[in-house]
């Protein structure tokens, strides 16, 4: 964000050494850094929970007198790259081990500046594109979860057969349409219902699958239901007036709201709302019917009662 700035470096190292750390990032190739100092790791682990640095240098003798607890905890903490210099391959295995992303040794950084600087500029690349792989593997994840949500709506709301007679709400759509023109061409009545229950447990936004079954099961033949919404369901009745239509909610009030049956397994008491529209001999819209059975539905909730009959 701010190219021009000064990077601070935290160093840990004992006092016998943190002189000739001092001379080392004095030098050209390390200006741009600025180095702050902590004698050990106590006071490595307080300065960087409330002074964050852009990357961590521990000394191998500080290892050797203080263990490697202390160097794992840092190593660990993954806000920062975390560099190790010694001389030892035995104590550079040990720290790569414990965390740490890079090692040099001593005597070769003290004599080669230019040497350093590479290795923390590419150290604190690959720390940003680590934290912008993990941020960018984070949102992957939650949209996978979203994705996973959606597709289980949409197999919800889809019929799972050709042949179960529930139908997907672009089909019902397409229905309404259909059978509003030739209720108007054959001048026949058409009443539609917009149902919706309500269980027990209040997060229930999508309709199970025995309300499904028990709303195929038990409509007449010649109607048609299926998805509309979440938790609804559109009944078209064809050929049926508005007395017809309170008798076909009705019935299907009283299934949804019955006891499950001992075979079906357990499942929570719903109450049932239904809202109507009908054509009544004049001319509608597939809109405009909707429009009316949303209203009457949402009259029901409101009034708690199981029917509301268009005007």
């Amino acid at each position: 964000m701010f190219p021009d700035c000064q990077r601070r470096v935290l160093i840990a190292v004992n006092r016998t050494h943190e002189g000739e750390m001092k001379s080392l990032f004095e030098r050209a190739p390390l200006a741009h850094w600025q180095p702050l100092f902590a004698d050990g790791f106590s006071k490595a682990r307080f300065t960087l929970q409330h002074n964050p640095c852009d990357a961590l240098i521990v000394h191998e003798e500080l290892l050797d007198a203080e263990g490697h607890q202390g160097l794992a905890w840092l190593a660990w903490k993954k806000d920062y790259p975390t560099l190790f210099m010694g001389e030892s391959a035995a104590k550079f295995q040990r720290a790569y081990e414990l965390g740490v992303q890079h090692c040099l040794v001593y005597p070769m950084a003290l004599t080669h500046p230019p040497l350093v600087a590479v290795v923390l500029e590419q150290a604190r690349h690959a720390h940003e594109s680590g934290i912008i792989l993990a941020r960018t593997e984070e949102q992957v994840t939650q949209m996978r979860r979203h994705i996973d949500r959606l597709v289980t709506m949409i197999w919800r709301t889809a019929p799972n057969k050709e042949d179960s007679h529930w139908y997907s709400e672009p089909f019902m759509l397409e229905r309404l349409a259909e059978e509003l023109a030739r209720s108007e061409r054959h001048k026949t009545p058409l009443s539609l219902a917009l149902g919706e229950f309500k269980g027990e447990n209040p997060t229930d936004v999508i309709l199970p699958e025995w309300t499904q079954e028990t709303l195929v099961k038990t409509k007449r033949r010649c109607d048609v239901v299926g998805q509309y919404g979440p938790s609804s369901f559109l009944l078209l009745m064809v050929q049926t007036p508005k007395i017809g239509g309170i008798t076909c909610c009705k019935r299907l009030m009283t299934s949804l709201e019955s006891p499950a049956e001992p075979k079906s397994g357990p499942r929570s008491a719903v109450r049932a709302y239904f809202g109507m529209s009908a054509t009544q001999g004049n001319r509608f819209t597939p809109q405009s019917l909707l429009r009316a059975a949303e209203e009457n539905l949402e009259a029901a909730r409101h009034e708690k009662r199981a029917c509301v009959i268009a005007d």
